[in-house]
């Protein structure tokens, strides 16, 4: 008898977090994007990569773009469709604004070390 994955830990759901980035309610579709920051193996430079899954959703609860929500792995509902939703997270992601904490005075400062 072979001990695998499955019969020490059983058949686990894989939940994954991500921005809604359009909804299709005709469809009972939303599309998810799940952001990462990876490596470059031979230069080191930071590299944002995103994943976009097509999730199916119920309209049983009220979510609009740029919402955090949870999903979760299930049996293929269609083509695409291999998720399902699960809960709405939180609500739309805040804009920080990308200003430097010195104003002004660190562009000239950049300038004066050509």
């Amino acid at each position: 008898m072979s001990i695998t994955r499955e019969s020490i830990i059983g058949n686990i759901p894989k939940f994954l977090y991500g921005r809604v980035e359009t909804i299709n309610a005709k469809q009972k579709m939303i599309k998810v994007a799940m952001e990462r920051v990876e490596q470059h193996p031979k230069y080191g430079k930071f590299l944002r990569r995103t994943t976009r899954l097509n999730v199916h959703w119920d309209n049983e609860q009220s979510i609009s773009v740029g919402d955090l929500v949870a999903v979760m792995e299930c049996r293929p509902i269609s083509k695409i469709k291999h998720h399902t939703f699960v809960k709405r997270m939180t609500g739309k992601k805040e804009v920080q604004p990308s200003v430097a904490p010195d104003g002004p005075a660190t562009a000239s400062r950049r300038q004066g070390r050509r």
